[in-house]
């Protein structure tokens, strides 16, 4: 079974710093829910957004210079997305970083927050819907297979592609980190 303590003992605790070197660099939060069947939040992009709308992904974004690690990067548009902030987020530490087919950097945290806490999150005009997943969910085989994926550079990849979970569809490098995600505890 998993528990909050399991996951914080698998992570990495460093916290990176920002490399800024015009490479980009962005950060995502993978937040569990702490509750007996924990539950990971993901949020559907809305169609104000400029790249990838009406995806899932994780709460994240872009670097920017006044942000003070790529954590606080994580906090910063958590925060503003799905209005939950610091204060109740505890951090369980970081998994390797991701680069995408367009050569940004993705730098994936891992934390939680108290089940009473979901009742605070609200969308922005960056996110349609917010919703939760079961880890027990996420970690059935039956429920993800890998896909050929053209992508926007001509290439053909194996991508991976979650069945629909209550009519949200999880791929594409979301899937990618999830998946790095649950193979560490």
């Amino acid at each position: 079974m998993d528990s909050i303590e399991d996951f914080k003992r698998s992570l990495d605790q460093k916290i990176s710093a920002i490399p800024f070197n015009g490479s980009g660099s962005a950060a995502v939060l993978l937040l569990l829910i702490d509750k007996p069947e924990l539950e990971l939040i993901f949020t559907q992009r809305s169609k104000f957004v400029q790249n990838h709308k009406h995806q899932v992904s994780f709460p994240g974004g872009a670097a920017e210079p006044g942000d003070s690690n790529l954590f606080h990067t994580a906090l910063r548009e958590t925060c503003e997305e799905i209005h939950i902030c610091s204060n109740p987020i505890n951090y369980l530490g970081s998994l390797p970083t991701f680069k995408t087919h367009y050569g940004l950097d993705i730098y994936p945290f891992v934390a939680s927050i108290q089940p009473q806490m979901v009742k605070d999150m609200e969308a922005n005009d960056e996110v349609e819907t917010i919703f939760t997943v079961p880890l027990a969910w996420l970690r059935s085989k039956r429920n993800w297979y890998l896909q050929d994926y053209q992508s926007s550079d001509g290439k053909v990849r194996k991508v991976i592609f979650y069945q629909l979970y209550q009519g949200y569809q999880i791929w594409g490098i979301t899937a990618t980190i999830l998946h790095s995600f649950l193979g560490i505890a």
